[in-house]
């Protein structure tokens, strides 16, 4: 019988790639496996989140400290620059603040970010378009191992080669030509093997039960390697094949030509014929864009939250007494850092829009696991920077305390 699958289907590979299957092991659900893949990663993470913002918080209370000092410097050398420099360094050292230190420990944040990010969207990728390939494969293998399939194959099998005048049985040797007519006649055969096992009942009934037992859903989602969207729940011929050539890991698993041989090797009119069985169940909707909608939000809230906490601080500042010029501007309203403030605010309205809707294409070019990370992840983040800016001010609180008495008393010397 013409074996029309091969089986060595290699296994995407890398970090991301173990562990994920690590915990889909001990969960079984790919879904929710991911949802935990993302919260491990996000604790991982928030200790670099923790130490910026407790290091950020450290470097604007000890720069409180300098400012008086550093105003007292250059009234004292208001013509000499080069000792208002010395002075303003020695100043900086002595108080423990370091100029470059936040912006290294802000910039290593950011590319380690974005390496996860795109490194684990390269590997759900690779995730997807393995699974995708397994799931035909599994689908093919139920119908071709059917007692339909196989007794129509082997029972008509002498009479189809036998139409070629050459052919003496399987003994005999047969050159290269020889062999692909003989080759040309068996796929012949399988292809009406095939429509005659899909047209039994019992072998669409067993191969939707197969279906149903091994098909990877979650929530309203029937299959997560597949778009959440108007899409069937198996991909299409050619979605297959942008499956595969996608499938090129961040850092290269080597499993990209091996699923672009594989998928070549199917034919796609039996493709079609062994899913069509599947896709005739559904309603031609795999999902209804809810992760889309769901990324966008919160990218959106995300924004929204810290834009929302620096207005309230700022509100907080100009209505609260002010015991210190260098805690607070005297007059916030004629400050000349106003001009920036305004440019900041058209550049955080902007972000609002630009990051929810490149999560929302992000979400709706890539399978429905990488929606459920982006999802996730996005709610984990929210969570996790409201409870790390609570320890990080709990934390702080004394020496904010000592800052705002050490102001004051430098005030009053004045």
């Amino acid at each position: 019988m013409l074996n029309l699958i091969a089986s060595n289907l290699k296994e995407p590979g890398g970090l991301w790639v173990k562990l994920i299957n690590g915990i889909q092991s001990s969960i079984g659900n790919f879904g929710w496996t991911i949802i935990l893949f993302t919260l491990i990663i996000k604790l991982v993470l928030s200790v670099l989140d923790f130490f910026i913002k407790w290091s950020t918080r450290r470097s604007t209370l000890i720069q409180q400290r300098c400012a008086p000092q550093i105003e007292k410097v250059k009234r004292k050398f208001p013509n000499n620059q080069q000792m208002v420099q010395t002075q303003t360094m020695a100043i900086y050292k002595k108080e423990g603040y370091n100029v470059f230190s936040s912006c290294i420990i802000m910039l290593v944040n950011l590319v380690v970010t974005i390496l996860v990010f795109f490194s684990i969207f390269t590997s759900l990728k690779e995730v997807s378009a393995y699974q995708a390939i397994k799931q035909y494969e599994e689908l093919n293998t139920t119908i071709t191992s059917s007692s339909v399939y196989t007794s129509y194959y082997e029972s008509n099998l002498n009479a189809k080669l036998s139409e070629l005048e050459f052919y003496e049985g399987e003994g005999k040797e047969y050159s290269q030509d020889e062999l692909t007519q003989i080759n040309a006649k068996k796929a012949e055969l399988a292809s009406a093997s095939l429509d005659t096992a899909i047209a039994d009942e019992s072998v669409r009934q067993t191969v939707l039960s197969k279906w149903n037992e091994n098909k990877d859903s979650w929530l309203w989602i029937t299959n997560i390697w597949v778009t959440d969207g108007k899409a069937d729940p198996l991909p299409t011929y050619k979605s297959l094949q942008s499956l595969a050539s996608g499938a090129s890991g961040m850092f290269n698993s080597g499993v990209k030509d091996n699923y672009i041989q594989k998928v070549s090797s199917i034919n796609e009119t039996e493709y079609n014929k062994v899913t069509s069985i599947v896709q005739s169940t559904q309603n031609g909707w795999n999902g209804y864009y809810i992760l889309a909608v769901l990324a966008a939000g919160l990218t959106f809230l995300s924004t929204y939250v810290a834009e929302l906490g620096n207005k309230i601080k700022r509100e907080k500042k100009e209505n609260k007494p002010v015991k210190n010029q260098f805690i607070q501007p005297r007059n916030p309203q004629t400050n000349n850092n106003q001009t920036p403030n305004i440019s900041s605010s058209g550049t955080m309205k902007f972000m609002k829009i630009l990051l929810p809707a490149l999560m929302v294409v992000f979400v709706l070019t890539s399978s429905s696991a990488f929606g459920i990370y982006v999802v996730s992840q996005s709610a984990i983040s929210i969570l996790l920077s409201y409870l790390i800016n609570l320890i990080v001010k709990a934390l702080t609180k004394k020496q904010e305390t000592a800052t705002i008495e050490f102001l004051d008393k430098y005030e009053n010397k004045k």
